[in-house]
């Protein structure tokens, strides 16, 4: 299954304790373009939908992907997070 969204997380690891060392986005991983007339560079996620069902059934996907992303991010800040109590023990040995 190829997916829509996922996590860019990007982490400072040579700077464990500043104040910005980690910065986190949902990324597009796949897309279309539109195509349609005056439409031609709309950034489609949805595979073409014709009833109402189809539509909810893409948004359902969507969103299960985008709690996917919620969860891979979760695990990421509580490495950080980990990391850096880590480091702050070793700083005061």
């Amino acid at each position: 299954m190829q997916h829509s969204f996922g996590l860019l997380f990007l982490w400072n690891k040579q700077q464990p304790l500043a104040n910005l060392d980690a910065i986190a986005h949902v990324s597009v991983q796949s897309h279309s373009k539109g195509g349609y007339e005056g439409h031609e560079d709309a950034i489609l996620l949805t595979s073409q939908c014709v009833t109402l069902k189809e539509l909810e059934y893409e948004i359902d996907r969507l969103k299960g992907e985008l709690e996917d992303v919620r969860e891979a991010a979760r695990k990421k800040f509580a490495s950080l997070g980990e990391f850096k109590a880590e480091c702050t023990l070793r700083r005061r040995e």
